[in-house]
C-alpha cells in the first residue's frame, strides 16, 4: 500500500493489494496491520474474529473457528476461499468486470454487486446484492441461498431468523464503528485545512489509517451509503454538500460493536455535520445463535437474473 497524503495523524492510503488485517479479536493466527499473503490460510479459534481490507470499500470478515484463504490478491481479481467456518462480504465497487470470487468447498461463486454476503461449509448466502456461480447460468439477488455438494447444485430462499446472527451481528457492528470513524476523520480534515482545494482525483477510494483509531476506514471519491445503510462522508465534498440534509445536534448515538472514538462528531443519520463531543461506540453482544442452515430444496428460481 503506497502513501499518498497525509493529514493530522491520519493517513491516506491507495491499495496495491488486498489482504491487509484491519482488526483482530481473540484467538487469531495474524496480527493488525499483517498483510497477508496469498495463498496463507487466516485462522480463528474460539472466539477469534479478523477483519481483512479487499478494495476500497469492501471487507472480509471471518467468525470463530474458521479457516480463509486469499487465494489472489490482485485488487482486480481479488479469490477467497473460505475453507471451514463462516465468513462474511461487505462488497463495494464491484461489478460483472471486476467480481470477487469466492469459493467454499465444492461451491464457486463470484460477487457482481454491491452488497452483503455470508459464506460457510458449502453455503453462499446473499443478504443483498448480486451473486453467480459456475453452477448455474442465473444470478441471485437478496435472500437467496446457494450450495453446491454431492447431490448438485441446489438453490431456495432464505426462510426464518438467520442461522449467522453471532458474526452478522459482530460485522454489522464492525461496520458502524468503520462508518463514525469516516465521519470523525471528514470533520477532522475540513478543521485542519478549510480552504483547500478538494481534487477528487487526490480522494479516489482510498483507505484511511487513524493511528488514535488503530484501523482504517474508508473514503470514498463520492458520497456513499454502505450496504448496511451507513453513510460514508467523502473529502473531496465541501460541508454545505451536506447541509443540504438536516444537520444534526450531537456527534451520534451509542450502537454497534467496537471502542470509544473521540472527537467532534458528525451524525451518521444524516450527511449534515453536528458539534457535540463525539460518539461513543459501546459493545453490543451479538445474538447467541448457533443454529445450522434450513435445509435446500424447491424448484427452479424464478426472480433471478438469467
Amino acid at each position: 500500500m503506497n502513501t499518498v497524503a497525509i493529514f493530522l495523524l491520519m493517513q491516506y492510503v491507495i491499495s496495491t493489494k488486498a489482504g491487509l488485517v484491519n482488526h483482530v479479536e481473540g484467538a487469531a493466527n495474524v496480527t493488525v496491520m499483517q498483510s497477508a499473503e496469498a495463498g496463507s490460510p487466516i485462522t480463528t479459534g474460539t472466539g477469534g474474529r479478523i477483519e481483512v481490507l479487499l478494495n476500497p470499500g469492501s471487507f472480509l470478515r471471518i467468525g470463530e473457528n474458521s479457516e480463509v484463504v486469499l487465494d489472489s490478491v490482485d485488487l482486480t481479481a481479488i479469490a477467497v476461499r473460505v475453507v471451514s467456518g463462516s465468513a462474511i462480504i461487505e462488497a463495494s465497487g464491484v461489478g460483472r468486470k471486476n467480481p470477487i470470487k469466492v469459493t467454499t468447498q465444492q461451491l464457486t461463486t463470484e460477487i457482481v454487486d454491491d452488497g452483503l454476503y455470508v459464506f460457510t461449509d458449502g453455503v453462499a448466502i446473499v443478504r443483498t446484492g448480486k451473486l453467480r456461480t459456475t453452477q448455474s447460468p442465473d444470478v441471485f439477488k437478496k435472500g437467496w441461498q446457494l450450495a453446491q455438494d454431492d447431490r448438485g447444485f441446489q438453490a431456495a430462499k432464505l426462510k426464518g431468523n438467520s442461522p449467522f446472527a453471532n458474526v452478522e451481528s459482530w460485522s454489522q457492528g464492525r461496520s458502524d464503528v468503520i462508518a463514525r470513524a469516516n465521519a470523525n476523520a471528514y470533520t477532522s480534515l475540513l478543521e485542519s485545512r478549510p480552504n483547500r482545494p478538494r481534487n477528487r482525483a487526490e480522494f479516489d477510494n482510498v483507505w484511511m489509517f487513524a493511528p488514535s483509531l488503530g484501523f482504517y476506514t474508508f473514503m470514498p471519491r463520492n458520497p456513499y451509503r454502505s450496504p448496511y445503510g451507513n453513510r460514508y462522508y467523502s473529502a473531496s465534498q465541501p460541508p454545505e454538500y451536506y447541509n443540504r440534509s438536516t444537520t444534526g445536534d450531537s456527534g451520534g448515538s451509542n450502537s454497534g460493536s467496537g471502542a470509544a472514538l473521540g472527537g467532534r462528531g458528525i451524525s451518521n443519520d444524516s450527511f449534515g455535520p453536528a458539534g457535540g463531543g463525539g460518539s461513543d461506540i459501546g459493545s453490543g453482544a451479538p445474538a447467541p445463535i448457533n443454529t445450522p442452515p434450513p435445509p435446500f430444496g424447491g424448484s427452479r428460481p424464478t426472480d433471478v437474473e438469467q
